[in-house]
């Protein structure tokens, strides 16, 4: 992601349902995500890129979007949203902005291969009952106090 990848008009208009299904209220906090000045490396056929999380100017946060060029699909290795803004709709906000990025480029967005945080699976449940992520195999408890479990979002062609 963000490495200039020239984007169809048609693909780009057709990320607005996400954001249109998530918070159609427009209530959600708005975020960028710029790329962050240490921002990407990559290992073989996939891309890590770093992104601060700025909000009215100020940075609030980063997260870690990786992408795997081979099978078109982008998913995130870290949100952080520093504590002062957690629980006021910024990390949901976080997600919508990454899924757009992904789906813009042509990538699927989905949940990482490992597990998902408390957090994450909160973001993932809301995803899917707003209709934008489908379950590909339900969450369940890991005994670690993470969730193993897989979502994901398609781009629409």
């Amino acid at each position: 992601m963000g490495d200039g990848t020239r984007i169809s008009k048609d693909v780009v208009s057709d990320v607005a349902w996400v954001r249109e299904r998530v918070d159609p209220e427009h209530t959600l906090p708005k975020v960028e995500l710029p790329v962050s000045p240490d921002n990407l490396y990559m290992r073989g056929t996939l891309v890590f890129t770093k992104y601060d999380v700025v909000h009215e100017g100020r940075t609030i946060g980063e997260v870690t979007i990786n992408t795997d060029l081979v099978n078109h699909a982008c998913w995130t290795n870290k949100v952080h949203i520093d504590e002062e803004f957690r629980g006021q709709g910024f990390g949901l906000s976080t997600y919508v902005s990454a899924i757009e990025k992904s789906l813009s480029e042509g990538n699927t967005f989905r949940t990482h291969d490992w597990s998902q945080t408390t957090e994450a699976k909160h973001v993932w449940d809301i995803l899917v009952e707003k209709g934008v992520a489908t379950v590909v195999e339900p969450f369940v408890p890991d005994g670690r106090g993470r969730f193993n479990g897989h979502c994901e979002v398609k781009p629409r062609m």
